[in-house]
């Protein structure tokens, strides 16, 4: 705390010792709807579970590269699907806490809508929204989720996740490389764009990962290098 505070202070930034010792981790249960796990506010878990009811969901955030997921599981059935994110230009702020070779974010400072009026104004204490989510999945209506997910993506996480767990209800999860590989859509102004077409460079990256009885399954999207391993 106090290498990555000092560091902070050297290129002129505000935050101190102080603010690093406020903030306490939290338990937070995710949002259950219709079979479907998703991570809570102020993730976009919530907007996911509104896409898949047919709401119409306007999202904004942090757009480029920066943000990796990582899905496990073990042979005891746990699982754990993490998205992390030091937000874009990929590095975040750029700096370096020494002697950690800690890269510090700038995703909290993006989020945060530069209105101070607005709900997503920055406020002492206030929780900037992130476009991170993930969500699990029942396939087989015991009551507990089986398959875990997640795509890093900026603002088309919502809309490709939406996509993804559509096909996975319509289809079942049967084949789960097949599901991965389809053609996918991104949000562009408003209307929907082939991702070859787009004019991101960002591509779907989806990792799933599910945990039946009988053993583990796994598949990763190959459109930017993910990749699935068993060891």
């Amino acid at each position: 705390g106090a290498a990555l505070a000092e560091r902070v202070a050297a290129a002129g930034g505000v935050i101190g010792r102080d603010d690093l010792a406020a903030p306490t981790a939290e338990w937070a249960e995710p949002v259950r709807q219709d079979g479907i796990w998703v991570t809570p506010a102020p993730t976009r878990g919530p907007a996911l579970l509104a896409a898949l009811a047919g709401e119409r969901v306007l999202v904004g955030g942090p757009t480029g590269e920066g943000t990796s997921v990582v899905a496990a599981a073990d042979g005891e059935g746990n699982a754990v699907v993490m998205v992390h994110s030091n937000s874009h230009p990929q590095f975040g702020s750029g700096l370096v806490a020494e002697p950690y070779d800690l890269v510090l974010s700038n995703r909290a400072g993006r989020g945060f809508h530069p209105d101070p009026g607005h709900p997503d104004g920055p406020a002492p204490g206030r929780r900037p929204p992130t476009t991170l989510h993930a969500w699990a999945l029942d396939t087989r209506g015991t009551g507990r989720p089986d398959l875990f997910g997640a795509t890093p993506g900026g603002e088309q996480q919502v809309p490709w996740n939406a996509q993804v767990l559509g096909d996975l209800m319509t289809t079942g999860p049967d084949d789960l490389g097949a599901i991965l590989t389809r053609p996918r859509w991104s949000l562009q102004d408003g209307a929907r764009v082939p991702v070859e077409a787009s004019a991101s460079a960002v591509r779907p990256a989806h990792v799933l990962l599910r945990v039946t009885g009988t053993g583990l399954t796994a598949a990763a999207d190959p459109r930017i290098g993910a990749v699935a391993l068993g060891v």
